[in-house]
């Protein structure tokens, strides 16, 4: 049906709206509308809260410039910490303020403390002079300190007889001379971090079970003194007062929750309230269960919580920079409790970039399975038929490239059994498709100008990893092979040109992200050659690349993309750029997809980014060790910090060679030095790489190639020792 014309035969709405649709993504179109429907419901709702019945947030967007609120979602850019156990479903979001979101039912949750009646402090009324948030293995901690107390919230993943939940555990102290009766207010709110949600049905159950929207989401270790709720009533046209003694409904979708836990506390005593929230939507607890977790005593969990996370893991990161190794620990804690996350990071354009980021860091990390469900998950998003567009191409390519990655890591046979044949009608097809149709929605950065080198780069690593998965004996797909070499050579050798001539822009992050996250495929050089430089020197401030496509914000991935290039071309600006990083983030380390450039704090996108986890984790290892083709380089940046006090002392992460450990230690004028693998395979030269002259070398185990200034070329072999004399070393 045609669309109605509007006034002198301009199109109508539905020609419009037709239009739209056409040109743009489907699911930022999608995503639009739902987000401004949303702003509109959030602006409405709010005005039926009090101010302090509102999430921070709000009240601070509320309290801005008089022309209005610049958006209702959250703007604030308050840091979330994901926690959860890994392999399960759900987990709970944590922000420095005090703030819980479960991620059971979107709910934000604030609490507050009472003393004799009179509200003391608050999470909802944050004071960053009398709240401090620290994070230590793993333990999500924050203390407010307020006239006659302090209340300190913990939250942390914990296991008890197989039943996986967050332990979040309230602390009051009275830190004053005379008895109080303190109070702990709970509140919880149908606020999420991008505006209202619907809060319809709400009840405790006799064993002190809270249940929302009848999903059970948490067991109270203590029944709550009082219980109130308030629900929006349509005909009154505002909240009011619900009955609680059995399940509480609003039709609207409205609802408020308060509860009370009153205390009396003497002179420097204290009390706790304990809460236990699921992350497991199939698990079932018996009443036996519960009265086990009642037993248990918060500060004993949070013990054995701790032992747990000291023990020796698969890998291990230490270097002679602190806040890099505890920045490295936050990662991997990170990563697992963001397992649940990661298959929502594989949907639209940047699907192909996040299942590359997501299988390479949980592969590093020895999570193999993990990485193999997000790779089956994705293939039915692969396209098998030709003609392909840019999209397209970047998905198969992404999906050739993980797979190859992930089996030449893993040699999981079943798996190529089952995968392989969705790359080998990919690249069928891509034989009577053009490999370049138009610019592409590439590395998280949108549509680009020149995205013919990105491509370009892709594609060739694409072909390179299908190779990789194929025998000696298959003539007829080794010729297909070089037959796609042939025409991406042609079709590159323009645009290669053309981006040398060009004077560099944003546009060329792509090509960049592309060459570190994906790896090279013998264009890099040409490719990149300038772009590098242009970029550390004009778009990074403060650590941060600044996107000029997303209001100027700091671009955590792209950041992190373009560091491990620098890195990967020998240039220590990519550690100074990281060290930047880590001068804004919270005591977490939990990384958003985006950082406001004056704060530092995370703003837009995902406030703990599985994505940008995993390209963190990248970085981090490629400051050990970089696989050039059939070369492996350790410490290919080495800067003197890595080398201080006890020195570097990696084990367990994962190579396409093997899986590899690292020690290098320097005492006064002598280095120490080992690089062991449990299977090396594939390496034509093991590069040692160190930040001063050596003038003597001793090599225990293995056999040494050459020796220039700080760099020692060595045969491959799987157990590597020695020890050097190096020249003018410097301060220890």
């Amino acid at each position: 049906m045609k669309g109605r014309k509007g006034p002198r035969g301009e199109p109508g709405e539905s020609d419009a709206a037709e239009r739209l649709r056409s040109i743009a993504d489907p699911d930022e179109l999608r995503a639009g509308v739902q987000g401004a429907l949303r702003e509109s419901l959030t602006r409405t709702a709010s005005e039926l809260f009090t101010p302090e019945e509102l999430p921070r947030y709000l009240q601070l967007q509320l309290a801005g410039p008089p022309e209005g609120v610049a958006s209702w979602r959250d703007l604030t850019g308050e840091r979330l910490t994901q926690l959860g156990v890994p392999y399960h479903t759900d987990g709970l979001r944590a922000d420095d303020s005090g703030m819980l979101a479960p991620t059971m039912v979107p709910v934000i949750i604030d609490y507050a403390a009472l003393v004799e009646g009179r509200e003391v402090c608050s999470s909802a009324g944050y004071d960053p002079k009398t709240t401090v948030a620290a994070f230590d293995g793993g333990v999500h901690r924050v203390t407010m300190t307020a006239p006659d107390v302090t209340v300190t919230r913990i939250a942390f993943p914990h296991t008890l007889m197989d039943l996986p939940f967050i332990d979040v555990t309230f602390r009051l102290r009275n830190t004053s001379d005379q008895f109080h009766a303190v109070t702990l207010v709970l509140l919880i709110k149908p606020f999420d971090e991008d505006g209202i949600v619907n809060l319809e049905r709400f009840s405790l159950t006799k064993d002190n079970l809270m249940v929302l929207n009848r999903q059970t989401v948490a067991f109270a270790c203590e029944r709550p003194t009082s219980i109130a709720a308030s629900v929006y009533d349509p005909h009154s046209g505002h909240m009011v007062a619900a009955d609680v003694t059995g399940e509480v409904v609003s039709q609207a979708g409205l609802m408020q929750v308060r509860f009370g836990f009153d205390h009396q506390l003497e002179p420097g005593g204290d009390a706790e309230v304990t809460f236990f929230f699921y992350v497991d939507r199939t698990a079932r607890h018996t009443h036996e269960e519960l009265t086990l977790l009642l037993a248990q005593e918060a500060g004993i969990l949070e013990q054995e919580h701790r032992l747990v996370v000291a023990q020796p893991a698969h890998v291990g990161y230490q270097t002679g920079d602190g806040r890099l190794n505890r920045f490295a620990a936050n990662q991997l804690l990170h990563l697992g409790a963001l397992q649940s996350e990661a298959p929502h990071y594989l949907q639209g354009a940047g699907g192909a970039t996040g299942l590359m980021a997501l299988v390479q860091a949980y592969d590093r990390a020895g999570e193999v399975e993990t990485a193999s469900g997000l790779l089956r998950s994705y293939a039915a998003q692969v396209p098998v038929r030709p003609p392909f567009s840019s999209e397209g191409i970047l998905r198969g390519a992404g999906f050739a490239i993980a797979l190859g990655w992930h089996l030449s890591t893993t040699r999981q046979v079943q798996l190529r059994r089952q995968l392989f044949p969705v790359v080998d009608q990919f690249m069928a097809a891509l034989a009577q498709s053009p490999m370049l149709p138009g610019p592409v929605a590439i590395s998280l950065i949108g549509s680009v100008r020149r995205s013919g080198p990105a491509l370009h780069l892709l594609v060739g690593k694409a072909i390179e990893s299908y190779q990789g998965m194929l025998s000696d004996k298959d003539e007829a797909r080794l010729l297909l092979c070089d037959e796609l070499q042939l025409r991406l050579l042609k079709q590159a050798d323009a645009t290669v040109v053309r981006m040398g001539q060009a004077a560099p822009d944003f546009s060329d992050m792509a090509a960049i992200s592309v060459h570190a996250l994906f790896g090279a495929h013998g264009m890099e050089d040409a490719a990149l050659t300038g772009v590098l430089d242009w970029a550390a020197g004009h778009i990074v401030r403060n650590g941060l690349v600044v996107n000029p496509w997303r209001a100027s914000l700091g671009d955590v991935r792209l950041s992190l993309l373009l560091d491990k290039a620098l890195i990967l071309h020998g240039d220590n600006r990519g550690v100074a750029s990281l060290h930047a990083l880590l001068e804004q983030l919270g005591p977490s380390g939990a990384l958003p997809d985006y950082m406001d450039q004056e704060s530092g704090r995370g703003l837009a996108g995902p406030r703990h980014s599985a994505v940008a986890t995993a390209l963190a984790l990248e970085l981090l290892t490629s400051l050990i060790f970089v696989e050039r083709g059939s070369y492996l380089s350790i410490i290919p940046v080495p800067v003197p910090e890595l080398f201080a006090g006890d020195g570097i002392d990696v084990h367990g992460l994962q190579s396409t060679f093997g899986e590899l450990s690292v020690r290098m230690q320097r005492t006064g004028d002598k280095v120490t030095f080992s690089m062991h693998s449990d299977f090396l395979r594939g390496v034509g030269a093991i590069e040692l790489n160190f930040p001063w002259e050596l003038r003597e070398l001793v090599a225990r185990k293995g056999a040494v190639k050459y020796v220039t200034g700080g760099t020692i070329v060595m045969e491959p072999a799987d157990l590597i020792e020695g020890e050097a004399i190096v020249a003018r070393p410097g301060p220890a």
